[in-house]
């Protein structure tokens, strides 16, 4: 409605609506105008307003008064000029819920009068935004009305329960809640609060107010509660009650729902006194007390509130004043309040202060109330819990614990209760300790004991009014002790007799509690003798007897038992302070064996030898051994390593055969005789040894051990050798063979000659240059000429087979010689460098190459010379190169011996050579014509052809001019056609306007290497004279050609499903009729793509899909066909863009077939050309442009524009540059485009605008200042200069300012000209006469600006201009020039000359990017890099960048410096054989070698683990891949690949491999090294001396240095080392027996380990004091065929989920002699339980390591998808806060269905039933007391899902189990359930589950497993293609939250898994039972 006013008059007017569209209305059409309101029409149209709801809108508006009403036929709501709802009853409530969609509306009321004759009205018009997003897809239903009374029963309907609370005397709040929760889908549109008074204040702000008899009521509309209403009268009663209106989503019904609530009325304030607060604290509990003024009636008191938190609690009588808080428990983390009146709980939160406060009333309903200040108490956290560990107790028959406290926590902890048994023992004051050790005495004997502690926090005081509680940790963890006893052991028993003394063995005693067996003590005749035994020694050797005595021995168990004490030497036994005693054992010493006095050896060979001994004389046949045994062992072995020979006591010789030729031996000869001891009948045996006798076989010379060249010319060499070492082997002649290496050599003469035994150097004449030879020196020996039976050296055969008694040395040696470098070529020709490459000069021998020069000269100039690296193949001729012939020569320097002297580190006999390349060349440089690199696309091929596209590519650069600094050339090109090359061969030649062709007759299943050239010439018309003349147009021949990427095709074969496929563009054609009506703006599509396939069967496939995706967006669509499509059209929108389309055919059996991505290019508007300005005179001005780029529909011409109109005709395609006259002192606004044969897209995009402001050659006027006083005109022959200023922004930037110059009024815009001086270009940019200063963008570094201000008129015409001013920019430093300077195998050199920098920008460092990684920053001084550690044949790329002083500026990168690491790459090694017997056999892949590199040959070797030997298998020729070795015993060897190539010698990686099974075999791993290290750094410790290592002080030093994991590997290679190190001494056996029995470890492989599982266990491994008993290694990979070896040597594995264990890998651990599995987790399900208990193999697993993570894990889970946590995370990181699509439901209420209650089922439950869900449940076994216990129940799987709104699995994967959640149970389940799977994957069918969630039957589910997890889970697959369809449709799914298998992932966890594997695997080793085992059922 609209307010006019006329003479004084207000008159309102009304708009008028033309209802002719609503056919329902009842009186005739009407024209209506707008006309004045009478005062009737006044009343009848109200005003409307509005309020935002959830769906919309809430429009309201008040009544009129009844005679207005009464005139009203209805109403009509109006929204965009369109009827929404019903018609409205002028009696109805006014109140009506409109819902919007999203965008602005335009609102408002028709009002239609009952008289006819009266225009419908319209109320004033609301401009309303609607929602941005509708939540709910019910809200967009237009279905017909719905009554409301269907949708929301008015007995659903809550009503509002309104409280009033006094504030002051002049104010009051208001707060209500819904006596009842919602319907599902009702929302609460608004509320209305009425006050209804006598009185108000005049400026009652309320939203309306009516009066009625006197009565006035205020009403507030408002969405929520509460409201706090002020300026009321404490003097009048009010009257106050809320309505609440209502409606439901999805319903179009306007009218709402309503409730009110009851009347309340406010009563008069009633001030009271303060009260008063004495807070008062006790132990676990706190009170509150309170008291109030003796002023106060306490009669006026009605009661007092309790408030906590701000919130109240509890209503409480008049008579109470004071309030206990209970329920403080330990171990919550917080403390409930339980209102009495209320029925409700309220939270203390423990770990912070809670604010408690308490009001006063007078009033019943609580209207007004006074509160109290607050007081605060302070419920701290509960304190950390306690860990205590074991303790050794001090007396016996006790137990002793210790812990620590939290460092943190110290002043916080006032004592530790001890709970033994579960009782309280008793409660120990901390007293300021952090330390505690606690002892429980008087206990029984071997009883277990269960203990543990908790902490206390006490009350306090703190500052002000803040008091803290009592509070108890959580019980730390519970130990289980044992109470130690001393253990019994049994009697001993005598094993053996002999001079030395006796030997007695016994068994091991029992323990009992922590008292461990620590060792044993022997007593002979009750004292204590020698040291104390270890524990793993079971017998002991009594020395220092006499014969004849008798002796009683008893051995004493030793414990760590404090109780008791240790025994020195000779002290007797008391049964007061020593352990107890074991029984007794007495012997007689007496009878001992007689053995031969003498000793001797015979005839020594070198294979054989014979042992004497004289016979015994004894008369007494007790003291005769029964037999001798003759030991014999090499003599660095030890005796444990003998033969033994046992022999009759009638022998007195013994001959030994087959022994080792030079070998040392040691034997010794033993009298046996067996006897039963007299007591307890025991067997023994009675031995009497002999000393040991050391001899040495025969052996061969030994080789020299120098075999060296002296020194070697070209045709001589003088070689020298150390003379050969005899040993009983006499030498009669030496030997010298010189033989050519190289077989086809045409040299191939033998050179011999027979020296003298005592020779030690010759010299070889006549040897050929450049040539390698082999030379041989061999000694001649006796035995072998007597064993071959030749009688003279001149017999020797002309080659000498190789024969042991032959030793020799060889050595390769090679002539000196050199060749020239060859292959000189250019590589790189451009006006900036001209780079060559050459074949690098060889030198032979003792020649050298020192150095290489390059020489250059420019026809008819002086030679250059250039100095390069003597590695260096290339060579840059840089800078500024002018045009014409150039002749290069490359001369090689070498320095070569010309005498046999020694160098001796001088080159006295070397001289230096130069030899000049026989190879030159020539060059005529020009300005290069290569054009942009064309793109070629395949987009068709068949069994015999294929099809190309491909675009025209751009004809047009800029270049730097190449012979002038910072200037430009731009350069346009012109197409003379192109080529196609098949495989590096041009096959076919094609015209300039082709842009696709077809290749056919190619030949089936072959593949393809195509390469599109673009041939093209520069058009020298445009160039200007900046380039040399000899810039000529080219000709066909001299045409440059630009090659494509090479495209790669296969062409299908018949074997091939696929016979064709092809895709071709086909353009729309557009029929405009009468009856056609187009938008004018509006872009149609070009065309469409036709794919065409064809197959050869149709009966296998099961359909087809086809893919294809824009290269604009890279969004992949796809579209699935059926088997007998054979055609499809694609839209395509995206011109000058290209499809990648494939097509996939699916077969019957679900393979997949996938064959080359055809690639369509879609045609489009050619781009805008380039243009700028070439010159402008007083008449005119040159422009030119370039060619724009085409996209497959060619340009036809030009068409120019100035001022925006079409200018001329079209302009001739070839044409680049036009002439336009002009006037001076005029701007022109001038732009170009292309013009196309498409009708569709005739024209280009226009080009950059190019303002030309023409100005005079000469100034005609002269030069005066500025004057400030224009006074108002403008005297043209008098021009102006505009002061200008120029400041640099960066080295692309300018900031142009001109403010300080007054403009005139005449002034309309200001030009700034900027003038390249380094290329001519031309620019202006217009500036707005409002701004005076402007910034210059897009200027290039380096280059000098002319820049000139111009003020200009309406009319272009130039008023003002500034002086010109000059000003060079900034420019970053060049790029460095890289170059190798060294190349090796382990190291590659790099190296640059010093960047160039211009201006005050100075070099301040370098990066290094390898691989476009950032790899290092130099100074700048550094201008070399070494890589080292480079993987050999790798392709690297090195980039160089100067840093400057502005780090804002840096030089462009450096040219790529690409190189392949020198070396060769092993292939992968690996054995096939079964490992059981005969020939090993290895194979191995093809080794990876530089181009310019050649294999020759292989060579296998192997390394006996045990005895370091080392054996050569064979020379192998370059194409071997396969060896058998024979004849290997059986045990562990490392085998590797010696690799010999033409330039390297590589040994691969070593392979282990085991031969025969390992049971008997010690497997020693790299802690030997550390061993050998050790002894050679520490040789005094190798002295093995008895008192040494067993004294306790010197032990002390030694031991810590020989850990005892070291000991266990590095036992059996003590004696090697101590003899090679000359150490030996007669007590080392006895050292290496004491060593041994300390050393006892277990090997356990960890397969598929991370790095938190290495923590975890090494730690675990600590605390449980495994150390010394396990030793862990980790491995990443998994457990599966290939890797299975990797567990050769180790007693047991450990294992996870996803590795594998069927038969056949455990057929290969048995014989691997594995002989325990562990599993990390509780399931094993991947283990085939049968096949290991066959063979032996124990398993055990973790069957409980942490419930509560996996059940907390799943609850989260169902959280983050229930509330959708996961999209609300990422939306947030990307600052979008919008809540659409977010809405989740209740927990509350609903029912949870868990399957499986198992340990974490039955956890699942209590959290669920803490939410207030209901649960059920189902196991095949039931929980029943737990079910009664907590309030669930058992129902079967079928009632479970068809109930259940959250379904969570629990269960383990068994056969019955499998795909328990199949189809069948998904149609159980309600719609919109959640399924929770945090059990195992295979519970759930992937594909069913995909298919139910497709169909939108559950709301979503929440996994951290999945069935097929194996090969994807704990690994990174971000950057690998996934293979798995249906895992990557269940992670694309918004309602679906998937985690890695991670709800074990906890640190409790983690350490519950640890130690339990570690406790599995130290009962399994010790002997104990294991209670985690898995045995098959």
């Amino acid at each position: 409605m609209t307010n006019i006013t006329v003479d004084n008059k207000s008159l309102h007017y009304i708009s008028v609506i033309n209802l002719e569209r609503f056919p329902f209305r009842r009186e005739a059409k009407r024209t209506i105008k707008s006309l004045p309101i009478n005062n009737i029409l006044r009343h009848i149209v109200p005003t409307i307003s509005f309020k935002r709801n959830h769906n919309g809108i809430t429009l309201y508006w008040t009544k009129k008064i009844q005679s207005a009403q009464d005139s009203i036929e209805y109403y009509r709501i109006m929204v965009d000029n369109k009827e929404y709802g019903p018609r409205i009853s002028p009696y109805d409530e006014t109140k009506f819920q409109v819902n919007l969609e999203p965008g602005k509306h335009d609102c408002y009321v028709a009002v239609v009068p009952k008289d006819e004759t009266q225009d419908t009205l319209k109320t004033n018009v609301l401009k309303i935004d609607g929602p941005r997003e509708v939540k709910d897809s019910k809200q967009k239903k237009t279905s017909s009305f719905i009554p409301i009374q269907n949708a929301l029963p008015q007995q659903d309907i809550p009503i509002p329960k309104l409280s009033l609370q006094t504030i002051s005397s002049s104010a009051i709040r208001t707060n209500w809640y819904l006596d009842r929760p919602l319907p599902q889908d009702a929302y609460i549109a608004m509320y209305e609060l009425h006050v209804r008074g006598m009185d108000f204040p005049e400026k009652m702000k309320s939203d309306e107010s009516f009066e009625n008899n006197g009565i006035t009521e205020h009403v507030w509309y408002i969405s929520k509660p509460p409201l706090e209403i002020e300026g009321i009268s404490e003097r009048i009663d009010y009257t106050v009650f809320v309505r609440g209106f209502f409606h439901m989503h999805g319903v179009t019904d306007i009218k709402y729902a309503s409730s009110t609530s009851a009347e309340l009325s406010t009563s008069r304030y009633n001030p009271l006194a303060e009260l008063l607060i004495r807070p008062l604290l006790k132990v676990a509990r706190a009170s509150v007390v309170w008291s109030i003024d003796q002023s106060v009636d306490e009669s006026l008191i009605k009661g007092y509130r309790l408030i906590v938190n701000g919130k109240p609690a509890e209503i409480l009588a008049p008579t109470q004043h004071e309030y206990e808080f209970s329920n403080i428990s330990p171990g919550t983390s917080y403390l409930l309040l339980y209102g009495i009146r209320y029925k409700r709980l309220f939270t203390l939160l423990i770990g912070s202060t809670n604010e408690i406060q308490v009001s006063v009333t007078s009033h019943p309903d609580w209207v007004d109330e006074k509160i109290s200040e607050p007081v605060r108490i302070f419920c701290p956290k509960k304190p950390s819990q306690a860990k205590i560990t074991a303790q050794q107790s001090t007396k016996p028959f006790g137990i002793a614990i210790k812990w620590q406290t939290v460092q943190t926590e110290n002043d916080d902890i006032v004592s530790y209760k001890i709970f033994l048994d579960g009782k309280e023992r008793e409660e120990l004051p901390t007293n300021g300790r952090t330390s505690f050790k606690y002892e429980i005495n008087d206990l029984k004997p071997d009883q277990t004991y269960s203990v543990y502690i908790k902490a206390v926090i006490g009350h306090k005081k703190l500052d002000g009014y803040v008091y803290q509680c009592q509070i108890e940790s959580l019980p730390s963890n519970e130990l289980s002790l044992k109470c130690s006893a001393p253990p019994k052991i049994p009697p001993p028993r005598l094993e053996r007799m002999s001079p030395n003394g006796v030997d007695i063995v016994w068994d091991t005693p029992v323990e009992y509690g922590d008292a461990k067996l620590t060792g044993y003590q022997i007593l002979k005749n009750g004292k204590a003798i020698g040291k104390q035994l270890p524990i793993e020694k079971n017998r002991a050797s009594i020395t220092d007897l006499e014969v004849g005595n008798r002796y009683s021995l008893q051995v004493v168990p030793l414990t760590d038992h404090p109780s008791g004490n240790a025994f020195r030497i000779g002290e007797e036994y008391d049964p007061e302070r020593h352990f107890s005693v074991g029984p007794k054992l007495d012997i007689e010493y007496t009878d001992l064996v007689e053995i031969p006095k003498k000793i001797w050896i015979e005839n020594i060979t070198g294979h054989g030898a014979v042992v004497c001994w004289t016979p015994c004389n004894s008369l007494s046949s007790n003291v005769i051994p029964d037999h001798y045994k003759l030991y014999y062992w090499l003599q660095n072995e030890t005796r444990n390593e003998a033969t033994m020979l046992q022999v009759s006591k009638d022998v007195k010789s013994k001959e030994l055969n087959e022994l080792k030729s030079s070998t040392g031996y040691k034997i010794l000869l033993e009298g046996w005789k067996r006897r039963r001891h007299n007591t307890t009948n025991d067997q023994y045996v009675v031995v009497t040894s002999s000393d040991p006798i050391t001899f040495h076989t025969g052996s061969p010379p030994d080789p020299p051990t120098s075999f060296q060249v002296i020194a070697c010319t070209n045709n001589a060499a003088r070689i020298s050798w150390d003379p050969f070492l005899e040993h009983n082997a006499e030498i009669v002649a030496l030997r010298m063979d010189c033989i050519v290496v190289d077989e086809t050599s045409q040299d191939n003469r033998h050179l011999t000659l027979e020296l003298t035994p005592d020779s030690t150097e010759v010299i070889l004449p006549n040897l050929a240059e450049r040539t390698s030879y082999k030379v041989t020196v061999t000694a001649v020996t006796d035995e072998y000429l007597f064993e071959n039976k030749i009688r003279d050296i001149s017999q020797l055969s002309k080659k000498l087979k190789s024969d042991k008694w032959l030793p020799n040395k060889s050595l390769n040696l090679t002539t000196g010689g050199a060749e020239p470098a060859t292959n000189l070529q250019f590589k790189i020709r451009n006006a900036d460098s001209i780079q060559i490459d050459w074949t690098l000069p060889k030198a032979y021998g003792s020649t050298r190459l020192v150095g290489q020069c390059v020489r250059w000269m420019l026809e008819n100039s002086d030679e250059h010379t250039l100095d390069v690296d003597p590695l260096t193949t290339s060579a840059v001729i840089s800078g500024v190169l002018p045009s014409g012939f150039y002749t290069v020569n490359l001369d090689s320097i070498f320095s070569i011996k010309v005498n046999l002297e020694s160098d001796d580190n001088n080159d006295s006999g070397r001289k230096e050579v130069r030899y000049s390349t026989s190879e030159s060349s020539t060059l005529h440089f020009r300005t290069p014509a290569m054009c942009e690199k064309p793109e070629l696309y395949l987009t068709g091929y068949s069994t015999k052809t294929i099809d190309l596209t491909w675009n025209k590519p751009n004809m047009f650069t800029i270049i730097d001019h190449p012979e002038k600094i910072n200037e430009q050339v731009k350069l346009h090109r012109r197409l003379l056609g192109y080529r196609v090359d098949v495989n590096g061969e041009e096959k076919r030649a094609l015209d300039d306007d082709q842009y696709q062709c077809t290749l056919t007759e190619c030949l089936p299943n072959e593949e393809y290497k195509i390469q599109l050239y673009a041939k093209t010439t520069l058009q020298t018309e445009y160039l200007n004279d900046k380039l040399s003349s000899k810039n000529n147009s080219a000709t066909d021949n001299e045409a440059d050609e630009t090659p494509s990427k090479k495209l790669r095709v296969r062409v299908l074969s018949e074997k091939d499903v696929l016979k064709s496929v092809h895709a071709s563009f086909e353009f729309h054609h557009y029929v405009t009729n009468e009856n056609t009506s187009e938008e004018k703006n509006e872009i149609k599509p070009l065309g469409k793509i036709h794919i065409r396939w064809s197959v050869t069967d149709t009966k296998n496939i099961s359909h087809f899909i086809l893919q294809w995706r824009s290269s604009k967006d890279l969004r992949t669509q796809q579209l699935t066909l059926g088997s007998t499509e054979k055609e499809h059209v694609l839209d395509s929108c995206d011109e000058k863009h290209f499809y990648s389309i494939d097509l996939i055919i699916v077969m019957n059996d679900g393979t997949r077939k996938q064959y080359d991505q055809l690639t369509m290019p879609i045609p489009g508007a050619p781009d805008s050309p380039k243009l700028w300005l070439v010159k402008t005179t007083d008449n005119n001005f040159i422009i030119e442009w370039s060619e724009p780029k085409s996209y497959g529909i060619p340009v036809i011409g030009f068409q120019l524009f100035i001022e925006g109109k079409k200018v001329g005709d079209i302009i001739e395609v070839n044409l680049r540059r036009a002439e336009i006259p002009s006037r001076i002192n005029r701007t022109y606004q001038v732009n170009v485009c292309a013009v196309t044969d498409n009708p569709e897209r005739a024209l280009s995009a226009l080009s950059r605008t190019l303002s030309v402001i023409t100005t005079p050659t000469t100034n005609l006027m002269p030069t005066v200042y500025y004057d400030n006083d224009d006074n108002g005109g403008f005297d043209k022959t008098i021009a102006r200069i505009i002061p200008v200023q120029i400041d640099s922004i960066n080295e692309e930037k300018l900031h142009i300012d001109w403010s300080s110059f007054l403009s005139s009024k005449v002034v309309q815009a200001y030009y700034i000209q900027y003038t390249c001086l380094n290329n001519g270009d031309v620019q202006a940019i217009k500036v707005s006469k409002r701004h005076r200063h402007t910034v210059l963008k897009d200027l290039r570094p380096g280059f000098t600006y002319g820049i000139m201000v111009m003020a200009v008129d309406k009319n272009g015409g130039v008023l003002y201009t500034s002086d010109k001013t000059t000003i060079q920019m900034s420019a970053p430093p060049n790029a460095p020039w890289v170059t190798i300077r060294d190349r090796a195998s382990d190291h590659v050199t790099i190296e640059w000359k010093p960047a160039t920098s211009y201006g005050d920008l100075a070099v301040v460092g370098y990066k290094i990017f390898i691989n476009n990684r950032l790899a290092a920053i130099l100074s700048h001084d550094q201008l070399t890099y070494t890589l080292s550690n480079g993987t050999p044949c790798e392709t690297y790329t090195v980039h160089v960048q100067a840093l400057s002083n502005d780090k804002t500026i840096t030089s462009p990168m450096s040219r790529s410096l690409e190189f392949t690491w020198p070396g060769i790459r092993p292939g992968v090694m690996r054995r096939i054989d079964d490992g059981q017997g005969g020939p090993v056999i290895m194979v191995w892949d093809d080794p990876k070698l530089e181009e310019n590199d050649n294999l020759v040959a292989f060579k296998v070797f192997s390394e006996n683990a045990a005895t370091h030997e080392i054996r050569m298998h064979g020379d192998l020729d370059a194409s071997t891949r396969q060896v058998q070795i024979h004849d290997l015993p059986n045990g562990k060897y490392r085998i590797w690949l010696e690799i010999q190539s033409s330039q390297y010698c590589v040994r691969a990686r070593p392979l282990s491999v085991l031969i025969g099974r390992p049971s008997s075999m010690r497997h020693r791993r790299s802690s030997y090294d550390t061993a050998k290290c050790f002894m050679k750094k520490h040789k005094r410790y190798v002295v093995f001396d008895t008192e040494l290592l067993f004294s306790d002080d010197r032990c002390k030093n030694f031991m810590p240095r020989m850990h005892l994991a070291l000991l266990a590997d590095a036992f059996g290679r003590i004696w090697d080392e101590a003899s090679e190190m000359k150490l030996f001494q007669p007590d080392m056996f006895r050292c290496l027996l004491f060593l041994q029995s300390m050393t006892t470890l277990h090997k356990i492989l960890f397969y598929d380990s991370k790095s938190y599982d290495e923590t975890t266990f090494k730690k675990a491994n600590e605390i449980l004091h495994g150390k010394d008993k396990l030793h862990l290694t980790f491995l990443k990979s998994k457990l599966t065929e290939e890797t299975v070896s990797e567990a050769s040597g180790f007693d047991g594995i450990c294992v996870f989920v996803n590795d594998t264990l069927h038969q056949t890998v455990l057929n290969e651990l048995n014989k691997l002699n594995v002989k325990i599995i562990a599993l990390r987790s509780a399931g094993f399900n991947n283990v085939h339980l049968e096949t290991a208990e066959k063979h032996g193999i124990r398993v055990v697993r973790v069957p409980r390591y942490s419930p509560y993570a996996v059940a907390e894990h799943s609850i989260a889970l169902l959280l983050a998808l229930n509330r959708n946590m996961h999209k609300a995370f990422h939306r947030t990181k990307e600052h979008n806060f919008s809540l659409d699509g977010l809405v989740g439901v209740d927990l509350f209420g609903k029912t949870v269905g868990i399957i499986g209650t198992g340990g974490i089922g039955c956890i699942a439950i209590n959290i669920f039933l803490g939410f207030g869900c209901k649960v059920l449940a189902h196991d095949i076994v039931p929980n029943l007391k737990y079910a009664a216990e907590k309030g669930f129940e058992y129902k079967s799987l079928d009632e479970l899902l068809h109930e259940s709104d959250i379904v969570s699995l629990y269960a383990p994967l068994l056969d019955s189990t499998y795909h328990l959640i199949n189809k069948e149970a998904f149609d159980k389940m309600k719609k919109g359930a959640m399924l929770i799977n945090t059990s195992r994957g295979g519970l759930v069918d992937s594909k069913a589950l995909v298919d139910c969630l497709k169909s939108g039957k559950l709301r979503g589910a929440a996994l951290d497993v999945y069935e097929f997890e194996t090969n994807y889970f704990f690994n990174d697959y971000s950057q690998r293609v996934m293979e798995d369809d249906t895992l990557a449709r269940l992670i694309s799914m918004p309602n679906v939250l998937l985690t890695s298998h991670q709800a074990f992932l906890t640190e409790e966890a983690l350490t519950n898994i640890a130690e339990t594997t570690i406790k599995n695997f130290l009962d399994f080793f010790e002997g104990k039972e294991l209670q985690n085992e898995v045995i098959s059922p």
